[in-house]
């Protein structure tokens, strides 16, 4: 599909022209300074003949050329900086595209899409070996009573999860068990990812207290869980919980 380009704003009748109310004065210093010059239209040209479009019309011009051609953030950016100077775009293309309702409907979602239900709230249980009882015992002992049946159960193919007892127990419990490829890391990609940050933040602690590291788990899970996402701008903790952890300075004011 061909795009073509974007229209001069002095030939585009939908957008307002420049004037002394809609170019600040010190938007018009600016470009006098940069050797710009005016058009019979009252709009600015630069030396590289990009159009200047005042900071009033920005979003105007993005959302028409959005309009036009359903670009997304990326490409919508490159197209306008091609032909305008306009302060501010990659946040106001972020914007725009962001905020069109049928680029919404229709455009594919971005990353792989997880199980519904899942909260990401990491848990460990130290054993002292890797083998059948352990996986078994926690199991029926730790993960069922508190979290109940799980629908699935995701694993790498380690003897102690292929064992024909803990997937005759997975059997009679009615729980699908997803073994991952052998060799490949992004099949477990969020347990290597949570073993990893566990092992990071049990190290230093475990260093200056001389503790063992299965007395420091513990506290290294509340770290874990307490410590918010950017991404959701919410902690584990509160995901399955509905609200903040209770820490010292939250007392009293959740």
């Amino acid at each position: 599909m061909c795009y073509s380009s974007p229209q001069h704003p002095a030939a585009d009748s939908g957008i307002p022209r420049s004037s002394g109310v809609l170019s600040p004065k010190g938007e018009e210093q600016w470009a006098q300074q940069e050797r710009g010059k005016r058009t019979k239209e009252g709009w600015w040209t630069l030396p590289d003949h990009k159009a200047y479009v005042p900071e009033q019309l920005a979003h105007k011009v993005v959302c028409q050329q959005h309009a036009l051609t359903r670009l997304g953030k990326i490409v919508l950016e490159d197209l306008l900086n091609r032909y305008y100077l306009i302060a501010s775009l990659p946040s106001l293309c972020a914007s725009v595209s962001q905020h069109c309702l049928l680029c919404a409907q229709n455009n594919v979602k971005q990353g792989p899409v997880g199980l519904m239900g899942v909260q990401h709230c990491g848990q460990a249980y130290p054993t002292y070996t890797e083998k059948v009882r352990e996986v078994t015992k926690a199991l029926l002992k730790d993960i069922n009573p508190w979290y109940g049946m799980p629908l699935t159960i995701g694993s790498d193919n380690v003897p102690a999860f292929v064992a024909e007892v803990v997937q005759q127990v997975a059997k009679v419990l009615g729980i699908k068990w997803n073994l991952h490829t052998a060799y490949r890391s992004q099949s477990s990609r969020k347990v290597e990812r949570m073993n990893q940050t566990l092992k990071q933040a049990m190290a230093k602690p475990c260093q200056e207290t001389t503790l063992l590291w299965t007395d420091i788990l513990p506290l290294v899970l509340l770290r874990v869980r307490c410590a918010l996402r950017a991404r959701v701008a919410f902690s584990p903790f509160e995901i399955p919980y509905g609200r903040p952890p209770p820490l010292i300075w939250l007392k009293g004011d959740l």
